[in-house]
């Protein structure tokens, strides 16, 4: 205790002397706010967790303490102001409970992962409307291309990632794969799903995070320019903006909302593969309408959440798909390629997710 105290005498000093905060509380103040959090069954928004304090504390203290534990990194808050508790639990005023988020190692690297999106879709959102950092950079074919924000949003989070655990394997669209010298943990990487759009000036667009132990898909997080902040953790569920969500219970192809993504056809086989499957969703009254939103991850998000049904995904490649899986997953759907077999971890898959219940007629439909 001698030894929690010193640490945080010398952070909270630090943050004084930073002038990040006004002045420091008590200690025992401080453990009590923790504790509050801990317990909390979801996550408080800041006011409902000042009312909730077994004692009295100063709203100007309470946010003292509040910018001392997301300092310290113990706790995250979202864009819409939802508390989570994030940090390691091995002293002795650990979590009574499990944490939320799983081992110690996953917890640091869930925390990394949201603070990096979030700061990659703010630099996304501000670049989007002043219309700038479009120029095409690179060019993989027609239809398929990178522009400048595509690259400094890819830089934002590599380089958050980087810095913390920098023996991690990273695959990332714009940049390429790296090898991991831990080999344990990996990332995926898509920092602006939905070029297109945004060149064009259309909505909506995304910017997503996968991280993988032993080639297992662990925590996902997709935040989308509409605001909303979803992510999953393996076995815990899915979440959009701090709450619980999950798929739809539609279970008759003719009145399901079916999204469809092209991914550019980057090959003639998922351009042929895709016509064919559309074309029986269409002629045979398979779906009550389809939407093809520009955005494959924004789709899987919809699909997670219950505004769609089913998504159709030809020529994916990893992290078109791997982000909004786990997502939807965690949410109750089903992710597979389109025979209805598990969808490996290369380039070209054809994915289908669906909402579980619309899955097996799906398949059937497309194997025959």
């Amino acid at each position: 205790c001698q030894l929690y105290k010193f640490v945080y005498v010398m952070k909270m000093a630090r943050l004084v002397q930073q002038q990040e905060i006004l002045h420091y509380p008590r200690l025992d103040t401080v453990l009590m706010v923790e504790d509050e959090i801990r317990k909390a069954k979801d996550y408080p928004t800041k006011m409902q967790l000042w009312r909730a304090l077994p004692r009295k504390v100063q709203y100007q203290t309470f946010n003292a303490i509040l910018g001392y534990l997301v300092a310290s990194n113990k706790i995250f808050i979202t864009r819409d102001g939802k508390i989570m508790w994030v940090a390691r639990t091995s002293t002795k005023h650990a979590p009574k409970k499990k944490n939320a988020f799983g081992a110690g190692e996953i917890s640091a690297r869930v925390e990394i992962a949201m603070g990096a999106v979030g700061r990659a879709v703010a630099y996304l959102e501000k670049a989007f409307r002043s219309g700038q950092d479009i120029a095409v950079t690179t060019s993989k074919g027609k239809a398929d291309f990178a522009i400048e924000a595509d690259t400094a949003a890819e830089k934002i989070i590599l380089d958050c990632i980087r810095r913390a655990f920098p023996d991690d394997a990273i695959l990332s669209e714009e940049l390429g794969g790296s090898e991991a010298r831990g080999e344990k943990f990996g990332w995926i990487v898509d920092p602006l799903d939905g070029t297109a759009n945004f060149r064009a000036g259309l909505l909506p667009f995304c910017s997503a995070v996968a991280l993988t132990r032993k080639k297992e898909l662990v925590f996902s997080t997709v935040v989308t320019s509409s605001g909303e902040e979803f992510f999953a953790i393996k076995g815990e569920g899915a979440f959009r903006n701090g709450e619980r969500i999950g798929v739809s219970n539609v279970s008759e192809p003719a009145k399901a909302l079916v999204t469809y993504s092209t991914s550019n056809h980057k090959s003639l086989k998922a351009a042929k593969t895709g016509a064919r499957v559309l074309s029986k969703l269409l002629v045979l009254g398979k779906m009550r309408a389809f939407r093809q939103c520009g955005s494959s991850l924004h789709d899987f998000s919809s699909l997670a959440c219950g505004r769609t049904d089913a998504l159709f995904k030809p020529g994916a490649s990893l992290w078109d798909w791997a982000p909004g899986a786990l997502i939807a997953e965690e949410a109750g759907g089903k992710v597979t390629n389109f025979a209805g077999k598990k969808a490996e971890y290369v380039a070209d898959q054809d994915i289908l997710a669906s909402n579980g219940k619309l899955h097996a007629k799906y398949t059937r439909l497309i194997v025959n």
